[in-house]
Order: structure tokens, then sequence, then C-alpha cells
């Protein structure tokens, strides 16, 4: 739908899934895709990280925001709460990753320090779900609909992300700068907002669920309708209806990699904003 979308507003697109933030920056600084949706800290992390040596020119900048990230903390067998973490495998992306901040600050909140607990470098959401089913990791933080596949698995959920970062940017919009005039990308994001709307009324809630499973290849309809409903509907967080950028929200995840990070140079939040 969201493709119909553009194609109306005279956008043509080619959309590419792709399965690591890594790839997505390769592909970025390559010339091999024209915008990028991903996590707002690899965006940060491209300008403060001098080990990423992204050349000046080539450091992405947002123009539109996303979402809060649905994030949620699950743990497997024995670990039914923090305490029960203390000495267990918690499983993570990467330890240098957004989200992985996120978890650490969670874990710092709930009286866990780094060395309380083994981090397992496991991969992204999927891998990381895996390993929590085969029992090589005891924790793990999931995006949908890993969150309800573990629901579903009679994992315990030890925590939404949102009762401890009540404001976090998760996916953003980002382009290299002066890659797409304004004009584009302004109307790019006024396409993606109208598909937002459509798919916010309930009424097309049996076409967004066949279009889920296309995208996600899953089978289970009351799984995806209940991912729908989770996604679209819930009280806090979710999907930005505007598809602005929440500059409280950037903020704090810039705050994370400042106090987890161990090489970021900050400079002024301008540098990864697109200025219209």
């Amino acid at each position: 739908m969201g493709n119909k979308i553009l194609e109306q507003a005279g956008i043509e697109i080619e959309v590419v899934h792709i399965s690591s933030s890594k790839q997505q920056m390769n592909g970025l600084i390559g010339n091999e895709y024209d915008i990028i949706h991903t996590a707002a800290d690899n965006i940060i992390a491209a300008h403060v990280e001098p080990g990423l040596a992204v050349p000046v020119e080539k450091k992405p900048r947002t123009f539109m925001g996303g979402d809060d990230g649905f994030l949620s903390v699950h743990s497997s067998g024995n670990t039914k709460s923090f305490d029960d973490l203390k000495g267990k495998r918690v499983g993570f992306d990467s330890t240098t990753s957004g989200f992985a901040f996120v978890l650490k600050k969670i874990l710092s909140v709930e009286g866990l320090k780094e060395g309380d607990y083994r981090e397992v470098v496991v991969g992204g959401t999927d891998l990381r779900y895996k390993t929590l089913v085969n029992g090589s990791i005891d924790a793990a933080i999931m995006t949908p609909p890993h969150d309800l596949l573990c629901l579903k698995a009679g994992f315990t959920k030890l925590a939404d992300a949102s009762k401890y970062l009540p404001k976090y940017q998760g996916l953003v919009g980002a382009c290299c700068p002066e890659s797409l005039p304004a004009s584009f990308l302004e109307e790019y994001k006024a396409a993606l907002v109208e598909g937002l709307l459509w798919l916010r009324d309930k009424k097309n809630k049996i076409k967004a669920i066949e279009i889920l499973e296309d995208y996600l290849q899953v089978g289970d309809a009351s799984l995806l309708s209940d991912l729908y409903d989770a996604m679209i509907f819930r009280e806090r967080g979710g999907f930005d209806r505007t598809g602005n950028i929440d500059l409280e929200a950037l903020e704090s995840v810039a705050k994370l990699r400042r106090e987890f990070s161990r090489t970021a140079v900050f400079g002024p939040p301008s540098e990864y904003l697109m200025q219209f």
C-alpha cells in the first residue's frame, strides 16, 4: 500500500530489504541506496564514532521520523526477573549498537552493572529470538513480531523500554547530504504519512495483515492480527503520525551513546539533521 501511495505521488521507488545496519550504511555511502530507514542511533554513530570512518560528504542525515523502536526485553527458562539475570547470558546484536545501549540502560536501572551478566553477541532480532528458543542465551531485547513470538512461546516479558525511556527515537528516514532535493524528500515523507493514516484506519486491517504476511513471511493470521493491533493502536509510543523527528527523543538516543560509548566524539545535533 505504501508503494501505491508513493506512486500516486509520482515517486517511483524500489524497496530493498536489508538484514544489517552495516549493509545499509555501506549501500548508502556507495550510492547503492538513495534513502534508508534505520535506527536513529546508526545515523548518530556515523557522525560521532571516529572508528567508522564515514567520509564527511557521505555522513547521512535524518529527514523524517518513524517510531519509538517498539522495544521490549524478554527472558526464557527460569529467568523470571532482572534479579535472576545475575550471572546469566544476555544476547546482543552488537554491544555497541543503539538497541544494546537501551538494554544496558534498562539493566543498569534494575541494578545490574556490566559484569553482573554475560554479554553474548548473537546478531539481529531473528537470531536473538532463535538463540533464546534454543537456550543459548537467557534474555534479549526484541522488536515486533518477535516480541509476540516470545509471548507465544511462553517466555517472560521483563520490561517495555518505553517505561525506562519515555522518549526514544527508533526508526528514522535518512539520506546523504544534497543527494536528493528537499522537494522530493518532502513529497516522500508526505506520501509515507498518508500510508500510515491508511494503516491506522481499522477498516483496512485485513488488507494490512495481508501485506504483513507477504512482508514477514509469517503464516500465523492470529499473530499478525495481534501484531497489527500492538503496533498501530497501543496507547504509548508506536508510530509517529506526523513523520517528524522528535528532537527530545533523538537527544535521548544520543545521550545513551554518550553514556555507554567509550569512543564517541559529539558535535551539535544539527550535524545529523537534514535542514529543509
